[in-house]
């Protein structure tokens, strides 16, 4: 039988029946043709959690780009966050966050800080809104 190649995410399983392995939920492999477990790292969407000594899906708010043993999370630009968890880009911080209203005058929106007696709920795609009546809000 001719040797397979294992897809990326997998790997040689040695003299296995099937001869590729999937690495575990949250780890992947950078190219095909793995040859064992020390191939797998980190999966884009996913970082290390030291407190708890192993891969998580990357928080709403963060992206993590995942590709290194130790993968990081890192924070959305002020004023976006993620629609979900598990974005694995800076493209995955996709929505203005709390507080933060959406404006674009070229068709490129940007999230800026909801003035006094306004407000935005998170993911909002909008400018802000302003209070009901009788209501306010910080700036």
């Amino acid at each position: 039988q001719a040797a397979k190649i294992c897809e990326a995410g997998s790997y040689a399983a040695g003299w296995s029946k099937d001869p590729c392995m999937l690495c575990d939920d949250g780890y992947t492999t950078v190219a095909e043709g793995a040859v064992d477990n020390s191939s797998c790292v980190v999966a884009p969407g996913w970082y290390w959690d030291a407190a708890v000594s192993q891969v998580v899906p990357c928080d709403e708010g963060f992206y993590c780009l995942g590709l290194t043993l130790t993968a990081n999370a890192t924070a959305c630009p002020a004023g976006t966050t993620t629609s979900k968890e598990g974005a694995s880009s800076l493209l995955g911080c996709d929505v203005c966050a709390a507080g933060y209203g959406s404006y674009s005058a070229t068709g490129t929106p940007t999230c800026s800080a909801c003035a006094a007696d306004t407000y935005g709920p998170k993911g909002a795609t909008a400018a802000c809104t302003a209070c009901d009546a009788g209501l306010v809000s910080a700036a």
